[in-house]
């Protein structure tokens, strides 16, 4: 990924690469139900804020996943549960600060680590023609483990923006 940013007085350039294998794994137990098993890794390049605020690094990140899903009762009942891990390094963050009195500058930087477990829950149920019954249900535990930016709002032990403990959805759909 080739980066440039220009703003009529300095220009940045930068080049970022990455290699991201996968890894998948899947055994069926039956023919409607199977268990998996993923390693992934990810990367987002780095960029550039306005001078004279530093670049920030590229985001590296790995994720485990073991789960299973499948359908029962005739095709009638779905099922997908899955449990996972991720490590982020120098994970990107968004902050703004006021600059001149009263003008807002966004900055992006590298918080550090940040570790992500979690389990999701998703269940499906067609009990007559043209009703279908669904639901899903996470729980996410995300923390900063480690400080790459010293000048970072973040701490080790606090959980990472936008990420909610908790989500769910319910849904009646008839057709």
């Amino acid at each position: 990924d080739r980066r440039k940013a220009d703003n009529g007085f300095v220009t940045q350039r930068e080049t970022f690469s990455s290699t991201d294998p996968r890894v998948y794994v899947s055994y069926a137990l039956q023919d409607d139900w199977k268990l998996y098993a993923t390693v992934a890794k990810g990367f987002r390049s780095g960029g550039f804020n306005a001078p004279p605020a530093p670049p920030y690094d590229p985001e590296k990140m790995i994720n485990y996943e073991i789960g299973t899903k499948g359908a029962t009762a005739g095709g009638a009942l779905h099922f997908d549960i899955a449990a996972y891990f991720s490590k982020y390094e120098d994970m990107l963050r968004r902050n703004q600060r006021l600059v001149n009195g009263n003008d807002i500058e966004v900055l992006v930087s590298n918080i550090g680590t940040v570790e992500i477990q979690g389990l999701e829950v998703s269940l499906g149920w067609r009990p007559v023609e043209g009703l279908a019954l669904s639901g899903t249900a996470a729980y996410i535990d995300s923390e900063v483990t480690e400080l790459s930016n010293l000048n970072s709002v973040n701490r080790p032990g606090d959980s990472s923006d936008y990420v909610p403990e908790l989500s769910y959805t319910l849904a009646v759909d008839y057709g």
